[in-house]
């Protein structure tokens, strides 16, 4: 029974994971399904991880902190795009590669990246000159 549980959710898992990857839909709802995901991971490990390394107790510990800023980290490296919703796992390319559109700076933000054409502030801390009267 237990192996039957644990197959049908990994089973499920990679489904959720390949619509995350592949499927259509906006970029914020995915982006908001990707956060859920990773929050449910660590509460789920959280409630099962003493039961699973009941023996080990700095096991444990150490799983829950590696897990969890992995977890974190993934916030930040994965980004979708606003258009078509792609997962993008690298933060080197600016556009995506399926429609074209701006991606966002990074995973935790919508904002998109600078294209160097907008305008900067005046000065480097909040208009002030840089100590030889230019700003």
């Amino acid at each position: 029974m237990r192996l039957a549980a644990l197959v049908l959710g990994l089973a499920s898992l990679g489904l959720w994971l390949g619509w995350l990857a592949r499927g259509r839909a906006s970029g914020r709802t995915k982006r908001i399904a990707f956060r859920a995901m990773l929050l449910a991971a660590i509460a789920l490990l959280a409630w099962m991880g003493p039961d699973l390394l009941a023996h080990r107790q700095i096991a444990y510990e150490v799983a829950v902190l590696l897990c969890g800023s992995i977890f974190l980290a993934y916030l930040y490296v994965v980004r979708f795009c606003p258009v078509c919703g792609r997962m993008e796992r690298n933060l080197t390319p600016a556009t995506c590669k399926r429609c074209g559109a701006v991606l966002p700076r990074h995973g935790m933000t919508a904002e998109p990246r600078r294209t160097g054409e907008e305008r900067r502030r005046p000065g480097r801390f909040l208009g002030r000159t840089n100590g030889n009267g230019k700003v």
